[in-house]
């Protein structure tokens, strides 16, 4: 099933096929190649958009049992959408939790750049399973 969630900005829509991914082995490779400055912060649900349309309910339940969800952390653009860990956020968001404190990186770009940035990576993955 898939549900469709709202941050303190419009969705943007963009299907999660389409969302480019970044294998945590690959982030640090991904962030050293961008022409533009990051950080790793500490955010919480509430204060991020989401840029994929979909989130899928089974993805979020089978986070539930990984432990690497509260350690990854979310990618998220200088106008404060997601690029990379909608799962997660939506995780906190379904769970109540939207003030929880989440691991995330702060890239400065806005987001149609840090995506176009993303898609340009050599080593970008794309969404198959539901």
């Amino acid at each position: 099933m898939q549900k469709y969630l709202e941050g303190p900005k419009p969705n943007l829509g963009i299907a999660r096929r389409d969302m480019p991914q970044i294998r945590s082995f690959n982030r640090e490779e991904f962030l050293a190649g961008l022409d533009a400055r990051y950080e790793n912060v500490t955010i919480t649900a509430a204060e991020l958009s989401p840029t994929q349309l979909e989130i899928h309910e089974n993805i979020v339940a089978k986070m539930h049992t990984s432990a690497d969800v509260s350690t990854k952390p979310i990618m998220f653009s200088n106008d404060w959408y997601i690029l990379d860990g909608h799962h997660r956020w939506a995780m906190s968001l379904m769970m109540g939790q939207p003030a929880a404190p989440l691991n995330a990186i702060w890239i400065d770009l806005p987001i149609y750049k840090l995506i176009a940035a993303a898609r340009r990576f050599a080593k970008v993955e794309y969404a198959t399973e539901l």
